[in-house]
């Protein structure tokens, strides 16, 4: 999740380039901040950027300002760092400016630290884009699906969750996903789930470096529609509708993968099985009778 405010502070890599200072000399490439007693969840974080770092690297190149991640451990210090007005289920945030996330320990939200290092992921993913292009200038929806698809986070989960909209009609327009990350819950996750759907099908139909090229695009002076129309050669209402035709094409489906859906399909298996089982022993025993009433006809003169 981000958190966005206009007009975005230079950062303190640019500071220090202008004096002509060596930036690898002067800044960390990661700081991360965390209570005493998290040192051990520091390193593992510390970690889990670098390793991250280099798998985003093709999309985003490297970092050109200090990665900042403060960890907490408690709802007050992470209001008192994150501000008020967050959604109740945010358990991350990334601020521009000045750049840095807050995330929330992994004891604080009760997730294991594989949701964890998602986490971190996804919030990396913001903090590169951010330092590439401010993501005031850029659609909720394109920051939220760029995070997610790229922290492998649309799972299977949410592409349930989104097959089950398609199905059911009610999939949210992209314009409509400005105010997402004050979503109910509910709606919340079939919105990110649409804006990861959206990235992955920029990704599929005009290759993985469409993201790039989009934000390189910006960074030249265009503006998102401009950039996105460039990277695709469709308007942005082309794009909507080609996007829309794609879920609809690959999702509709996708909902019978839901468990209750998986095990009724196990039950109907199992009884067909069991009926060709059923119907195969009998034509056995049938065929063993015929021979059996043939040997007697021979046998009785």
């Amino acid at each position: 999740m981000t958190q966005k405010k206009p007009h975005p502070l230079l950062s303190l890599f640019v500071l220090l380039a202008t004096t002509g200072f060596p930036i690898a000399a002067q800044i960390p490439a990661i700081r991360v901040e965390a209570p005493a007693k998290l040192s051990t969840l520091r390193r593992f974080t510390q970690s889990a950027i670098e390793s991250q770092l280099r798998e985003l690297r093709p999309y985003f190149g490297p970092p050109t300002a200090v990665i900042r991640v403060i960890i907490v451990d408690s709802e007050k210090s992470f209001k008192e760092n994150a501000g008020p007005g967050l959604p109740y289920w945010t358990s991350a945030v990334t601020i521009f400016p000045p750049g840095k996330v807050i995330i929330k320990s992994p004891n604080l939200t009760h997730s294991s630290l594989r949701q964890y290092k998602s986490t971190i992921n996804h919030e990396l993913v913001h903090l590169l884009q951010g330092q590439l292009v401010p993501l005031s200038l850029t659609p909720t929806w394109f920051d939220e699906g760029v995070a997610l698809y790229l922290s492998n986070e649309f799972d299977l989960s949410k592409r349930v969750a989104l097959s089950r909209a398609v199905v059911k009609k009610r999939t949210i327009p992209l314009d409509k996903l400005s105010g997402m990350l004050r979503f109910a819950h509910v709606n919340a996750e079939l919105a990110y789930s649409e804006a990861a759907s959206a990235i992955e099908f920029l990704t599929e139909i005009y290759g993985p470096g469409t993201i790039r090229n989009i934000l390189q695009n910006m960074r030249n002076g265009k503006d998102f529609t401009q950039s996105l129309s460039a990277a695709t050669n469709l308007d942005y209402v082309d794009f909507t509708d080609s996007w829309q035709e794609y879920i609809q094409k690959t999702y509709r489906w996708i909902f019978l993968l839901e468990f209750q859906h998986i095990l009724w399909f196990l039950m109907l298996l199992l009884l067909i099985l069991a009926y060709l089982s059923v119907r195969k022993r009998n034509s056995q025993q049938m065929k063993t009778w015929d021979k059996t009433e043939l040997l007697e006809d021979e046998i009785i003169p």
